[in-house]
């Protein structure tokens, strides 16, 4: 009996034990899910003061910019929003001291303090010293972009896996905003303020750009993203369109002859109430983040009392059932911390290529430049990307596309020597940080390693691709000092790359060329605004009879400082930024409303040729712009006609066809421009709806000096009226080029030799009467 009743005390007494074992387990979990749901929550609220602070920071700068630009108004605004800014810094210290005990919090609160401390002395040196206005911003700045700082260290601590998404998500549109903030104190200066210098209006520039950029990187986000909704709120504020017209009038003004207080203070209002329109969105994600907070904290601890109440009342029975909540809620925890680090890990890192992304690359290349500074030693930035990445995935998909990237990734770390970093940046662009070089031949030596492993072409099931690389490289030192600047650089040495694939390295001439097409780019924006643009006139001849048989309309550009330029300075880089859409619909129009005054005043339209970029061809608009220009000036689509260029078919041909049988059917007719020079081929000819070929200029000008390019003058010739094509020859310089095209048979002829480009005035004296 002892000893059945002993096994029978061992049988119940070992599973009460482990049961009330395990109960206690649960228990001690649960209450560190309270816990943890509690240090979410007031991280949480750390994260939102300290927003508060950093937006009563932004208006207090955006203040003093506006005195400093000559707004008055803001003098006494400026006291009471340092009040308000000192009453957030107390809020958010009460916080912080508040729990200090909190693992994540003392961060903040040492990162906090030290950007904060600076903020007293920055007062007292704005009022009482003469400081440039760039530099009262840059106090200000400073202090934000370190607050910032804060916000990002919150995220990363929050371990439960949507808050940390949202917190993210939360601290990149605090980001745009401070963006927003800074470009409303840069843009009151340069209105309000007289004499300032060209790193006040760069910095704007640089400033409009990153936003810009941020957006476009939204805009590709997908549909249901959290990019996409971000971006969906700022782009359709009410106040954009109107900040981007104020936005164009500060950068068309880089020096400030008489400072314009009225202007700045209107900016500064309109910025405002823009960045007002954000901060809403600001708004709703801090409700978001506090109802979320909440749930989980509501979640954790119903759980704690509901669950501990149910073990304690099935502590002598359920052993068994304890155990399976014990599993689950292990399971429980384990893929919550799995879901934490993956958070973590995808925040720093490419989902595609498990490589660092830019924000993970920029902390190495900082790290990496400090050490390389306090060495005296040297690195190399390589900045590489794929030539026309763009046509793999519209060819072959966006499956196909990720498979080479990552066979890339794969490639470029088989050849990474050891201390190197890759990252992926974007899309095909991947950055590699070679620290540690004694010379320039180290870096040249591995760009050849990467180049090499990419020429080989990259399997992708049945496919094999070939792809060519281009990779921009910048020392530093001496090129550069902060990791924009290193990034720009290296940049600008992967554009100057050739199309086949190579490497080059960044010299001083790269940045002034980049400077000069954005100056470029700037003046012909106001160029289209501003109408600067007249066309001339070139004479076509008829061979045959020595009659005007047509002209080419010449655009050309009076530059209020430049003078008159021609096309070829301009045009490639309106081609390049796609303004050369706005210009070709204006040249398409002028032709039009010139062949309507030659009529009215009784003259015979000559056919007038417009030549078309290949950059129109593909805007969705260029149909319905074309129809709009004929029917406004009642003119006959016959006295027109357009040149296009053989690489105008580079790309989607089937689509160019269509555009150009669709032009033709309106009446206009076509001619195929510098034949000859770009990608000739029969099977096109055939297809181009063209009635005349255009002879290059380069086989004109060496006609009886060389025997070769005569036979191939003969063979154009030959084979243009064999396809019932006109040839015009354009360059026609003496007479001799002329007597040969005429014995060869060319029909129609352009050049000095025959007539310089006349103004409309001057043609309309070639013109017969109507």
């Amino acid at each position: 009996m002892r000893e059945i009743a002993r096994r029978t005390t061992i049988a119940i007494a070992l599973p009460l034990v482990a049961c009330l074992l395990l109960a206690s387990l649960l228990a001690l979990q649960l209450w560190r899910d309270v816990q943890q749901a509690q240090r979410v929550e007031q991280l949480i609220e750390v994260a939102v003061s300290v927003s508060a602070v950093i937006s009563d920071l932004q208006d207090e700068r955006g203040m003093s910019a506006a005195v400093v630009s000559g707004v008055t108004a803001f003098s006494r605004q400026l006291s009471a929003q340092r009040d308000a800014t000192d009453e957030q810094v107390r809020e958010l210290a009460r916080l912080l001291n508040q729990h200090a005990d909190r693992r994540g919090v003392m961060a903040v609160q040492s990162r906090a303090q030290a950007a904060l401390a600076e903020l007293p002395d920055i007062r007292e040196r704005v009022d009482r010293e003469h400081i440039e206005p760039l530099a009262k911003v840059a106090s200000y700045t400073r202090i934000i972009d370190q607050l910032l700082d804060t916000l990002y260290v919150v995220a990363l601590d929050v371990e439960v896996a949507d808050l940390a998404v949202q917190m993210v998500n939360f601290q990149r549109l605090q980001a745009f905003v401070e963006d927003a903030s800074l470009e409303r104190g840069l843009g009151a200066i340069l209105l309000g303020t007289k004499g300032l210098s060209q790193t006040h209006y760069q910095l704007f520039i640089k400033n409009l750009e990153a936003q810009r950029e941020q957006l476009d990187q939204m805009a590709e986000a997908a549909p249901q993203s959290m990019d996409r909704q971000i971006y969906n709120i700022i782009s359709t504020s009410p106040y954009a369109p109107e900040m981007e017209v104020f936005r164009a009038r500060i950068v068309q003004r880089q020096q400030v002859a008489e400072p314009d207080s009225q202007a700045a203070l209107a900016w500064f209002r309109l910025a405002s109430a823009y960045i007002a329109e954000i901060d809403e969105s600001l708004n709703l994600w801090v409700d978001s983040l506090h109802d979320t907070a909440g749930e989980k904290m509501q979640r954790a601890t119903v759980n704690y009392i509901g669950l501990g109440t149910v073990l304690l009342l099935l502590l002598g029975s359920v052993t068994g059932i304890s155990m399976t909540l014990a599993r689950r809620l292990v399971g429980k925890i384990a893929a919550e911390r799995s879901n934490a680090e993956r958070i973590r890990f995808l925040g720093r890192h490419d989902p595609l290529t498990k490589l660092p992304n830019r924000y993970y690359f920029q902390e190495l290349l900082e790290a990496e430049q400090r050490a390389t500074m306090e060495h005296k030693g040297m690195l190399a930035l390589h900045l590489l990307d794929i030539v026309d990445f763009k046509g793999v995935n519209r060819v072959w998909g966006i499956e196909i596309g990720d498979a080479v990237i990552q066979c890339v990734a794969q490639r470029l770390r088989q050849r990474l020597p050891t201390g190197c970093q890759l990252a992926r940046l974007h899309s095909d662009q991947f950055a590699v940080l070679q620290p540690a070089i004694t010379s320039k031949k180290a870096a040249e030596s591995l760009a050849r390693s990467f180049i090499n492993a990419l020429a080989e072409p990259i399997s992708v099931g049945d496919r094999q691709l070939s792809i060519q690389t281009r990779i921009g490289i910048t020392l530093y030192p001496p090129n550069a000092t902060t990791y924009n600047m290193l990034m720009r650089n290296a940049d600008l040495a992967r554009q100057h790359v050739a199309a086949g694939g190579n490497y080059a390295f960044y010299i001083s001439e790269m940045y002034e060329k980049y400077l000069a097409a954005r100056e470029l780019v700037r003046d012909l924006r106001r160029a289209v605004m501003s109408n600067e643009f007249l066309l001339e006139y070139q004479p076509k001849v008829e061979l045959s009879s020595n009659r005007l048989c047509g002209a080419e309309a010449l655009i050309r550009w009076q530059h209020p400082q430049k003078g008159l330029l021609g096309p070829d300075q301009f045009i490639p880089e309106a081609e390049r930024s796609g303004l050369i859409a706005d210009i070709g619909h204006w040249v398409f129009a002028e032709t039009c409303r010139q062949l309507q005054a030659w009529r009215q005043a009784g003259l015979q339209p000559p056919v007038v040729a417009v030549n078309l970029s290949p950059v129109q061809i593909r805007q969705t608009d260029l149909l319905a712009h074309f129809a709009d220009a004929l029917e406004r000036y009642e003119v006959d689509p016959a006295w027109l006609e357009l040149e296009v260029t053989e690489t105008a078919l580079i790309g989607d041909m089937k689509k160019t066809l269509d555009v150009l049988q669709q032009l033709r059917d309106m009446g206009v007719s076509l001619t195929i421009d510098d034949f000859g020079t770009g990608y000739s081929s029969l099977s096109y000819l055939q297809q181009l709806p063209a009635q005349s070929l255009k002879l290059d200029r380069s086989f004109v000008t060496v006609l009886g000096d060389s025997p070769q390019t005569e036979h191939i003058v003969d063979a154009v010739i030959t084979l243009s009226h064999g396809l019932g094509m006109d040839v015009v020859a354009e360059g026609v310089e003496n007479k001799l080029q002329l007597e040969m095209l005429k014995d060869k048979g060319c029909d129609i002829a352009q050049g000095f030799w025959l007539s310089k480009p006349l103004s409309a005035g001057e043609l309309g004296k070639w013109l017969a009467p109507l």
